[in-house]
């Protein structure tokens, strides 16, 4: 603003009240100086107000070093032609420069940081008097935490979900954790649990990987088969198992795809007949693959004239759809095995209980048939 001249300047003493006054080519401009105050004003509301060292812009009562009221702040530079770096460089305290808060127009970038008195910048935001986000110096984030070393994004607290993603328009919601290479095994994972315990899923070069206490436990490999690598499949649900159903053809009689049971051990053939005969050797073994069981039986009874049913016990209790009798008459024949005797037994099941009587053509066998004898054998029959 060029001047035009001093018209004015009027005291009432050294420690009173001065006025200047200028008359500038754009208007007027007054000044009054107290002891401890410059006030500054013109053609505006409310100009330039010193007052115990603060500074106020449209506003007479600062109440901070510098307070402007009902106004902006403008910065810019253009220091031969380039764009500057900050805008804003807070420094003192011996540390040289403090903290900084840039802006460059010609990318768009905006950059906020603080310095540590180490020469690292980091940036923190807060809200509620608490810091929420901190971005360290390695360009970490850390979100609930001022520690982020561990990760390029730590996020801690107490909710529960922790990290929430919601797609609001149509189509799939996708979280994609991808890698350009891979470390000669692996190429992107998603650790699941504790420091100390943890699961993993991971996307390897031999598939999709399950690991579990550091052991890949499930696998699918791009061909699409599930592979259980250590451990069972265990089935938790009874009734539950393997589906077949898409597997074809099935026959018109068909009422189950499921496979839902496979068991196979040993069991002690008793006596169930009545008589009380203990048997001088009874050995029994079963395989049962859903409601098929397949029993190998080796059984000798003592020498007796008992005339009880001679009936031998089952692992499993036999069943006949519809009461049609449709498992029974298994028979042992060739397979059959008689020490000391020639007559070979019609072995049938029943449908009711876990046992197998035996007949030959003169009707139904009691214990005498079997004095002293040892029969082996083996036989499929249907359990419930």
């Amino acid at each position: 603003m060029a001047l035009d001249r001093i018209t004015q300047i009027t005291s009432s003493g050294i420690s009173s009240t001065a006025t200047i006054t200028v008359n500038a080519v754009a208007g007027n401009i007054t000044g009054v100086v107290t002891a401890t105050t410059l006030s500054v004003s013109g053609n505006v509301t409310s100009g330039l107000n010193v007052t115990g060292g603060s500074v106020g812009i449209g506003t007479t009562n600062p109440q901070e070093k510098l307070e402007i009221e009902e106004g902006n702040i403008r910065l810019s530079t253009d220091i031969g032609g380039t764009v500057p770096k900050y805008a804003i460089n807070w420094t003192g305290g011996g540390a040289g420069q403090v903290a900084v808060f840039s802006a460059n127009t010609s990318t768009g970038e905006v950059r906020m940081g603080a310095d540590n008195d180490s020469g690292t910048y980091f940036t923190t935001l807060y809200s509620n008097g608490d810091e929420r986000l901190r971005i360290t110096s390695t360009g970490n984030i850390g979100i609930g935490t001022d520690n982020p070393n561990a990760a390029k994004l730590d996020v801690r607290g107490s909710n529960n979900p922790l990290l929430k993603l919601t797609q609001t328009t149509s189509g799939i919601a996708r979280l994609n954790i991808e890698s350009e290479t891979n470390d000669g095994y692996q190429y992107a994972g998603i650790g699941i649990g504790t420091a100390s315990a943890d699961a993993e899923l991971m996307w390897t070069t031999l598939g999709f990987d399950v690991n579990v206490a550091d052991s890949v436990r499930l696998r699918i490999p791009s061909s699409g088969d599930v592979q259980v690598l250590t451990g069972n499949l265990v089935i938790g649900t009874s009734g539950k198992g393997i589906d077949f159903s898409a597997a074809s053809p099935s026959a018109a009689g068909s009422s189950s795809a499921v496979l839902d049971d496979y068991e196979e051990g040993t069991f002690t053939p008793t006596d169930v007949g009545g008589g009380g005969l203990t048997f001088t050797t009874a050995l029994g073994h079963y395989v049962k693959i859903g409601n098929i069981v397949n029993v190998q039986i080796r059984v000798k009874w003592p020498t007796t004239s008992n005339t009880s049913s001679a009936r031998v016990s089952l692992p499993f209790t036999g069943f006949n759809p519809s009461g049609a009798n449709v498992s029974d008459g298994a028979t042992a024949g060739a397979a059959g095995y008689i020490s000391g005797g020639s007559v070979i037994p019609q072995i049938h099941t029943s449908g009711s209980s876990a046992e197998i009587y035996f007949y030959n053509f003169g009707g139904q066998m009691n214990n005498s048939n079997f004095s002293g004898l040892e029969l082996r054998f083996g036989i499929v029959y249907r359990t419930s």
